[in-house]
């Protein structure tokens, strides 16, 4: 839950988003700056899924940014680059729901 400001989906009341433990958080840490590569990009994006890992809301956060396409940050310990895989992935009829346990962890 990286950004209070992105509207639930029909299905996501996210009532979540209150629980979460990155609430609070700076922003900075779940989302790149612009620019950001290499092992800048590595650290900061760990330091996020160790919050991730932590919270109490993690699934409907990763369920969120899965199903509503979020295209930047980290959400529900899931980087952009993880939900990319992920979306073309579902395009081969992969499915979404291994990529919502907790196994999607890297």
């Amino acid at each position: 839950m990286p950004n209070d400001t992105t509207a639930p989906t029909a299905r996501d009341s996210g009532d979540w988003r209150r629980r979460a433990a990155c609430r609070g958080a700076e922003t900075s840490m779940f989302f790149s700056p612009e620019g950001e590569r290499g092992s800048a990009r590595v650290r900061r994006e760990a330091q996020a899924r160790r919050i991730c890992q932590a919270c109490p809301v993690v699934e409907p956060c990763r369920r969120h940014a899965l199903t509503s396409g979020e295209p930047y940050g980290v959400w529900g310990g899931l980087t952009e680059s993880d939900r990319r895989k992920n979306s073309r992935r579902r395009a081969g009829n992969f499915g979404l729901a291994g990529a919502l346990g907790r196994d999607a962890y890297i």
